[in-house]
């Protein structure tokens, strides 16, 4: 089952980051031919209690009813006939998906048997969905409104959307994502921006301003006035992932995305490295946005004197994080109107190149001729070594690197604003409520973002269980 099987124009899809097409579910692997000589009335006998229990897993996480079905024929074969029956010699995997087709049309009276007993478990999850996303629509619209596709649908294909997502959490053992997660949520306000999170969140937010203005009056609503933009829930995975972001259980932040990125890819991350490569005397080998910038041996604290450790280790952490975006920024500015110079000369030297070649082409003396012959020679020598510094000088080739990498859109940012001004202020603020930091992560950089995982007896507010898709109810 592919994500476009459910819906093509669904755009809680990109939220979450899962490639438009790819499968996120998988049918079982194919039954072997074997299966063809196997006896049907063992289809007949009525759904245990684990089998009962395995139609309610795979619902949960995904599977339609087709699925299910096939699921159950394939345990009951393989309790039934697996042991009396010799293995045949693996064959391609082509082959052995014809096989199970084969066998599935041929055995369509047993599958029918099965699917009239698992239809009712399918209806009743149905309606169990279907109830869910009728309360979540009167009682939480913000929430509802991310299950809802771009374009206009059908309320079927809106509930489909929430089914879909719904598995997700499911995989990660929240089985009852309205309970667990979506009624927890409040709407609250940070620094005057709205925003949804948990409600344990929504109660730090409330001493935020607080906070901030306990040593400097005033300070919220100026450090407010920055915050261009902030976000709390959205049911999304972690970045590059398939896993369940914090964001969607509403115990993350991300301010102002754009001035803050996240710098996860590697390729940034080496490209980074190598443009701040000797350009402060404290970091000589340059900014290595993957790894610490200090060390967070002490970052889960209890004591005072760790505590305070740990604000230091803040306020080094972001220094460095500032300085590196200080001789980022200057470097964009300067190779960027360095390669447009350039760019611009190349022009202009190829626009002369073609006026020597009319200029020779033209001549009428053996006097005319040489001069434009010396003319053409030096500007083709020159447009040659303007081309040669454009596609080989380091910086160049490091610019254009980046801007394959993060976009011009992305690029010109960065190079206006650095990729670092979240306010220190408000950093240690947050941690001072429990929050962690993106900057003080080991394996990239998330200036954005702060995560609130866990209530101030250290027990994580919502505990996520290992993950498991449709593949691993396949083979029991």
């Amino acid at each position: 089952m592919t994500i476009d099987r459910l819906n093509p124009e669904f755009h809680a899809m990109d939220i979450l980051q899962v490639p438009r097409g790819e499968a996120v579910t998988d049918y079982p692997p194919a039954l072997d031919s074997r299966v063809l000589d196997a006896p049907v009335d063992f289809q007949e006998e009525p759904l245990s209690k684990a089998e009962e229990k395995l139609v309610a897993d795979a619902l949960c996480l995904g599977a339609d009813e087709q699925f299910v079905v096939e699921l159950v024929f394939r345990r009951r074969h393989q309790r039934k006939s697996a042991a009396s029956v010799r293995p045949e010699p693996r064959r391609r995997e082509v082959e052995r998906e014809k096989d199970a087709e084969l066998h599935l049309s041929n055995d369509a009276k047993a599958l029918g048997r099965l699917r009239s007993l698992i239809g009712p478990l399918v209806v009743a999850f149905e309606q169990k969905v279907l109830s869910e996303f009728n309360h979540l629509e009167r009682n939480k619209k913000f929430v509802a409104s991310f299950f809802k596709p771009t374009v206009a649908a059908g309320r079927q294909e809106t509930i489909a959307n929430y089914r879909a997502l719904r598995a997700l959490y499911c995989r990660e053992g929240i089985t009852r994502p309205v309970e667990e997660v979506f009624d927890d949520l409040r709407e609250a306000s940070f620094l005057g921006k709205p925003v949804m999170v948990h409600k344990q969140v929504a109660t730090k937010l409330l001493f935020l301003a607080m906070q901030l203005n306990k040593d400097s009056p005033d300070l919220a609503r100026v450090i407010g006035e920055g915050v261009k933009s902030a976000s709390g829930f959205v049911p999304r995975n972690v970045a590059n992932r398939r896993v369940l972001s914090n964001h969607a259980l509403g115990l993350a932040l991300d301010i102002n995305p754009e001035r803050n990125p996240h710098i996860v890819e590697p390729r940034v991350k080496q490209l980074i490295l190598e443009i701040t490569k000797g350009k402060d005397p404290e970091f000589q080998e340059g900014f290595d946005f993957g790894t610490a910038f200090v060390d967070r041996s002490l970052q889960q604290t209890d004591s005072e004197d760790e505590r305070r450790r740990r604000i230091e280790r803040i306020v080094q952490i972001h220094a460095i994080a500032m300085r590196a975006s200080d001789i980022l920024k200057a470097w964009l500015e300067e190779t960027i109107a360095r390669e447009s110079e350039l760019a611009a000369e190349i022009k202009i030297t190829r626009s002369r190149v073609a006026g020597d070649k009319k200029a020779l082409a033209s001549a009428k003396t053996d006097d005319g001729r040489k001069s434009a012959q010396k003319d053409l020679e030096k500007d083709e020598a020159l447009l040659s070594s303007k081309e040669t510094e454009m596609s080989t000088d380091p910086d160049l080739k490091n610019l254009r690197a980046l801007r394959e990498a993060v976009g011009n859109k992305t690029l010109d940012a960065w190079a206006t604003s650095g990729i670092r001004e979240i306010s220190l202020d408000l950093v240690i603020a947050l941690v001072n409520q429990g929050f962690t930091w993106g900057d003080e992560y080991d394996d990239s950089k998330d200036g954005m973002h702060f995560d609130f995982e866990r209530d101030s007896g250290g027990n994580k507010i919502i505990s996520k269980k290992r993950y498991r898709d449709l593949n691993d109810l396949v083979s029991p």
